[in-house]
């Protein structure tokens, strides 16, 4: 199976980005995109990769669950967190 990679774009992530939230970009995101999170503090739970998708951190961002939940779930195949 082949992929059209040639679309796809990254969506940044950071408290002065268009999207300050990981779940929001996700959410924006469209197959195979990269979301760059910037670093910083995302006090965020329950984010669902449901797509096949990049999520790739800048300078060690750390997401913060806060206790209330599981931080990133998976359901997607082709989707790579680093």
């Amino acid at each position: 199976m082949a992929y059209n990679l040639t679309f796809s774009q990254v969506i940044e992530v950071c408290s002065g980005c268009a999207y300050d939230n990981i779940n929001k970009a996700i959410l924006a995101a469209k197959d195979y995109d990269t979301i760059l999170i910037k670093k910083g503090t995302y006090k965020e739970h329950n984010i669902i990769v449901n797509k096949p998708l990049t999520l790739l951190g800048e300078e060690y961002p750390l997401i913060d669950g806060e206790f209330k939940g599981e931080i990133i779930t998976v359901v997607a195949d082709h989707v790579t967190i680093d």
